[in-house]
Order: C-alpha cells, then sequence, then structure tokens
C-alpha cells in the first residue's frame, strides 16, 4: 500500500489577521463620551496641580481649541507642558 503524503489543512483565516501575529494587542476598544465642559472644569484642575491656577476661561479655550474633550490629549497636553518647564525630572509632590 502506498502512503500519501499527510496534508493538514490550512488554518482558518482569522477574522483579523493583524490581531492574529500580534496576541498581546488590545482586543476590544472602549469609547468614551467626550468630557463636558462642567467636567473639565472639575476634573482637569484635579487631574494634575499644573492646571489648578488656570483661569476657567482659559481652560475652556484649551479644550476647545486643543483637546476637545478627550481626557487623553489632555494627559499628552500636561505631559508637554511639564516637559517645556523642564518639570519631568523633578520628583512628584506627594500628598499624606
Amino acid at each position: 500500500m502506498e502512503q500519501r503524503p499527510h496534508h493538514r489543512p490550512p488554518p482558518p483565516a482569522h477574522p483579523r489577521p493583524g490581531l492574529a501575529r500580534r496576541p498581546h494587542c488590545i482586543l476590544l476598544w472602549q469609547r468614551y463620551k467626550p468630557l463636558t465642559p462642567g467636567e473639565v472644569l472639575t476634573v482637569i484642575p484635579q487631574y494634575h496641580p499644573l492646571w489648578t491656577a488656570v483661569p476657567t476661561d482659559d481652560l475652556l479655550w484649551i479644550d476647545d481649541v486643543v483637546c476637545h474633550g478627550n481626557f487623553r490629549q489632555w494627559a499628552k497636553l500636561t505631559y508637554l507642558m511639564l516637559e517645556a518647564q523642564g518639570s519631568l525630572d523633578e520628583p512628584a509632590e506627594t500628598t499624606t
């Protein structure tokens, strides 16, 4: 009896081929609503001391022009502001 080489069928195609090669990537994206102007005025000064002394009109202008209610944009802007001030190398203040 002649043996034929064993051929495996190809694996099924992954519905998102890019993710099949990178199993460590985010598989679920969460959607968030933009911060409202009231939330910006409440949350952003609590987020980082850099924003506590900024007048409310300026915070709303920054949000309107740069951040658009996106907290990630606020985080990026905070980082860039601290980097420009040279404050990134200083230890963070701790409250007890």
